[in-house]
């Protein structure tokens, strides 16, 4: 099938874990374990859409790790339940995050980054984001972690678009060339 699958009002809960099928997802709702050790996962190439959706888990909710995806994440909510990164970018031709409410209320460590574009780790390698639009996103954190994550992004990367992005507490933490205006540190 090309074009993916389509799942409404999906309920997913206790899980620990797992890739997720290509496909648009309206209304579905996924809650880790409260032990889960392992996030959920995009692993392959291809189109997901995620609509009304909720993203509830104490470790990274959604990680992202082809270099062929093509993700669009809107009008939905992450809740990150305990110490750890949220949605996590490692490799993606598209990724798109507007509208979108991310909560974190349980950090304890400041380097924590809750939409991460890639990570120290890859900070060196040629730059396998090949585009990313963040905006109009509310995203609030018990303390000044890094809301919104670019700078990691690896080399020669694109300009991403960060714009109208509210933060309280949590802090910008973007590259030279993003494309940036709108954006609001705040604290709560």
């Amino acid at each position: 099938n090309t074009t993916g699958n389509v799942f409404t009002n999906l309920r997913l809960i206790g899980h620990s874990g797992g890739t997720l099928p290509r496909g648009t997802y309206n209304g579905c709702y996924f809650e880790g374990a409260p032990d889960n050790k392992r996030e959920l996962s995009i692993t392959a190439g291809g189109e997901y859409v995620f609509e009304n959706c909720t993203f509830k888990a104490p470790i990274a909710p959604l990680g992202i790790y082809h270099p062929e995806a093509d993700v669009t994440i809107q009008n939905s909510v992450v809740e990150l339940t305990g110490d750890s990164h949220g949605i996590n970018v490692g490799a993606a031709k598209s990724f798109v995050f507007e509208n979108n409410t991310v909560k974190a209320n349980q950090l304890t460590r400041p380097e924590l980054e809750l939409v991460k574009i890639n990570d120290y780790w890859q900070r060196n390698d040629p730059a396998d984001v090949l585009r990313a639009v963040i905006q109009n996103n509310v995203i609030e954190s018990n303390i000044a972690a890094r809301g919104i994550s670019t700078i990691y992004a690896g080399v020669g990367a694109p300009p991403y678009v960060v714009k109208n992005n509210t933060l309280y507490n949590a802090k910008l933490f973007l590259k030279e060339n993003d494309e940036q205006s709108g954006n609001q540190e705040l604290t709560k």
